[in-house]
């Protein structure tokens, strides 16, 4: 089993009730009347996939990949729940093979693979839509490089796309996380040129 999944099947086990109850993201509601009402999305690193069930219930077909079984398994109950339908899949998203022009939506929220930044360029069709939402440095903690991005550094990858919104800003995520952590929010569209 990869060690990752390890580590975030017993958080999801452990912490189930607290993953049940996670809403949304508020970069992807803030944006989501402007989203296609059909297509394909693709939810990276979806654990619960709360971001993935919200817009599968505005019409969109979701695939949620996650390294972890057991937060599929939660948001495959909270889509019965709901009674939508999303596709699920285990898969280590720090490197995969993603088919090309696939997807109008892509969702990366809080998971860092910098392999993922060429793969969402290929990946979503002309004029798609990503969402991106990470930590980055923040001069006051220690970080990981490996988990947090560097300072525009996520502009600068999607520097020639149509940015709908850049932000390096602030923000508390989890009931464990008082204290406020650096963030970065990118919504960007794929041009509707070949070769971008």
């Amino acid at each position: 089993m990869h060690p990752d999944a390890q580590v975030w099947n017993e958080r999801y086990l452990n912490e189930r009730d607290h993953f049940l109850r996670r809403q949304p993201y508020g970069l992807l509601r803030a944006f989501a009347a402007q989203l296609p009402r059909g297509g394909l999305v693709l939810e990276s690193a979806a654990g619960a996939a709360p971001a993935g069930i919200f817009l599968a219930r505005q019409g969109l077909r979701v695939i949620a990949l996650d390294v972890s079984e057991a937060g599929l398994r939660l948001a495959q109950e909270r889509a019965r729940e709901r009674s939508t339908g999303i596709s699920l899949a285990v898969m280590d998203m720090n490197d995969p093979w993603l088919p090309d022009e696939s997807f109008d939506v892509i969702l990366n929220f809080y998971f860092l693979s910098r392999h993922l930044f060429e793969r969402y360029r290929r990946a979503l069709k002309p004029g798609g839509w990503l969402f991106f939402e990470t930590f980055i440095q923040d001069a006051a903690r220690s970080w990981n490089p490996a988990h947090t991005l560097e300072i525009g550094e996520l502009e600068s990858a999607f520097h020639d796309w149509d940015i709908q919104k850049y932000a390096e800003t602030w923000r508390r995520r989890g009931f464990k996380a008082p204290i406020p952590r650096r963030i970065v929010q990118l919504v960007a569209r794929k041009p509707l040129t070949k070769g971008k």
